[in-house]
């Protein structure tokens, strides 16, 4: 599965304002499904982020992560240098 980001007007100097490292989701509703593979992601203040891939690459798994309604198995993510879930 693939997950792509495009980046427009990034300026170095900006705070991060999203910061995900090695994050890894897996499903085990009927057999394992990975859908989130040791992704490292951020998003800096005032960025403009698109998220792209095909059906089932984990687009909506990053984002509900990221919004702390789901757990990731591994990695962490922080928004706003605050941990938004951290595995067990």
């Amino acid at each position: 599965y693939l997950l792509y980001g495009t980046r427009i007007g990034v300026s170095t100097m900006k705070k991060i304002t999203i910061d995900c490292k090695n994050v890894s989701k897996t499903f085990s509703t009927h057999g394992y499904v990975q859908a989130l593979k040791s992704i490292t992601f951020s998003a800096h203040e005032n960025e403009m982020i698109l998220l792209m891939g095909p059906s089932g690459s984990g687009k909506t798994t990053l984002i509900q992560i990221i919004g702390g309604l789901l757990t990731q198995d591994t990695g962490e993510c922080l928004v706003l240098d605050t941990h938004v879930n951290s595995p067990p």
